[in-house]
């Protein structure tokens, strides 16, 4: 069955990537009667550090950047999935609070729809006094912001350029070791290929070779784990080609339509630039603080006019209404 269950193991699953671990458990003695399991024993199975698990290369079937790619969306989305949410938060899940930094959640009051401090929550000690934002406020301010700088073709394509080009300077340590890495996993599967083509003509001993295809395979098995773990963390503090590509296309077709943009496509635009907000107040004002991608210093949109690094977009004097009700 096509369950949601099913298809999550199947995107979890690393061994399509091209490396199968065996020993991912092993049994213990935790002192307590159990019922037999078949080739288990009376013991506890319990989960092995992953530094003691044995790779295995396999054929792959999916390259790593799509895997990585796969579980960072799970990830993503069960960061922002709030299920106690009954109606369309455009900035859901990726607001926080400037004063005790706890995530603004979307609820209903009144039949209006509003942002609360998770610090105002906490029982029995309330951690933070923040007030409630009107939630088509903050989201209104923040598109309106958004789409300014989409509808900006070469500004939008040069500040990416800059956010890759600055991520690349900071970060050529991490991306020089990845690099090095790539050219050993291939150097480990051209020896493999050998020893294989060797073995076959027969004119070698089989344990000699066995001895040496065992430890090619487990060198290229710890190749791997770092480079995949090298790989996750250049993921996380650049901005790839690819990534700015689906950016620059998805921008260029919805660009003309961009004001009768659905929900959906919304929140794609802000997943891809990563746009995040931090709500306080300043003078009487309730005011959110915005960065992307884009603008990775936060941006007030409230108190000034500001001149964006990206080609000097003029942004407006934008304020959110002070008359959402008290928690």
């Amino acid at each position: 069955m096509w369950a949601a269950t099913m298809i999550r193991h199947i995107l979890r699953n690393e061994t399509y990537t091209g490396i199968w671990y065996y020993g991912k458990t092993k049994m213990i003695d935790d002192g307590k009667k159990r019922n037999p399991k078949p080739k288990c024993g009376f013991g506890k199975q319990v989960n092995r550090a992953r530094d003691e698990w044995v790779g295995v290369p396999v054929p792959m079937i999916i390259d790593n950047e799509t895997y990585k790619r796969a579980i960072g969306r799970i990830t993503l989305n069960a960061e922002q999935a709030d299920r106690s949410v009954k109606h369309q938060y455009l900035m859901g899940r990726r607001l926080r609070c400037m004063k005790c930094n706890y995530t603004y959640k979307g609820k209903t009051r009144h039949n209006n729809h509003y942002y609360y401090c998770g610090g105002t929550e906490q029982r029995p000690v309330r951690l933070c006094d923040a007030p409630p934002f009107r939630g088509k406020d903050v989201d209104r301010v923040v598109w309106d912001w958004l789409v300014v700088l989409i509808k900006n073709p070469r500004a939008m394509m040069s500040g990416l350029q800059d956010s890759q080009d600055g991520a690349v300077q900071e970060n050529r340590t991490l991306l020089n070791r990845l690099a090095m890495l790539e050219r050993q996993i291939r150097d480990q599967d051209t020896q493999l290929g050998k020893v294989l083509d060797l073995y076959l003509s027969g004119d070698f001993g089989r344990d000699m070779l066995t001895e040496r295809k065992v430890r090619l395979e487990n060198n290229f098995a710890s190749l791997r784990k770092e480079y995949e773990e090298t790989l996750a963390m250049v993921e996380k503090v650049t901005l790839t080609d690819s990534q700015m590509s689906e950016i620059q296309d998805f921008c260029d077709s919805i660009r003309d339509r961009i004001d009768t943009a659905s929900f959906e496509e919304k929140r794609q635009l802000l997943e891809m630039f990563d746009v995040r907000g931090k709500l306080t107040v300043e003078n009487n004002e309730k005011v959110v603080y915005v960065s992307c991608l884009l603008e990775p210093q936060p941006v007030s949109l409230v108190l000034t006019s500001h001149s964006s690094n990206t080609g000097a977009i003029v942004m407006p004097r934008c304020a959110c209404p002070s008359t959402a009700p008290s928690p």
